[in-house]
């Protein structure tokens, strides 16, 4: 296996894993507790839809995000603007984990640092993926 192809489906799995924890977190909100949303758990325990709307809508991205990744690995048909796509998610996921660094960097008194310094990891090697299995295509 190449390596555009073993980094484009790991890749895709990557963006459907987080995929499917949106869904579980639109099911049961109270989970958004577990990773740094505890506002967000207040507003759904108090019934806004805002919340389950935006978590299906992220959920819904993230699984578009999964299919370009197994679309650039050859595993399903092409998706359209493939190459540009693939390198914008990668740049997004990039751009998640320096947003998160710099939580981390704020949270290290709250003891909630290992959390963001996690989600930080996840975005860069996420993006790292999808970044150089679009580029050595």
């Amino acid at each position: 296996m190449n390596l555009s192809i073993y980094c484009l489906t790991l890749g895709g799995m990557a963006s459907l894993f987080v995929a499917v924890l949106h869904v579980i977190l639109a099911i049961k909100p109270q989970g958004y507790r577990t990773f740094g949303g505890g506002e967000l758990a207040e507003l759904a325990k108090r019934g806004s839809p805002f919340v389950v709307l935006v978590t299906v809508g992220l959920a819904l991205m993230f699984a578009i995000w999964g299919a370009y990744g197994f679309s650039g690995a050859g595993m399903i048909g092409p998706l359209p603007l493939l190459q540009a796509v693939l390198i914008a998610i990668g740049v997004l996921y990039m751009l998640g984990s320096a947003m998160l660094a710099s939580e981390f960097v704020k949270s290290l008194g709250s003891g909630s640092a290992l959390r963001f310094a996690a989600f930080s990891a996840g975005a860069l090697t996420f993006g790292l993926l999808h970044l150089v299995g679009a580029l050595t295509r």
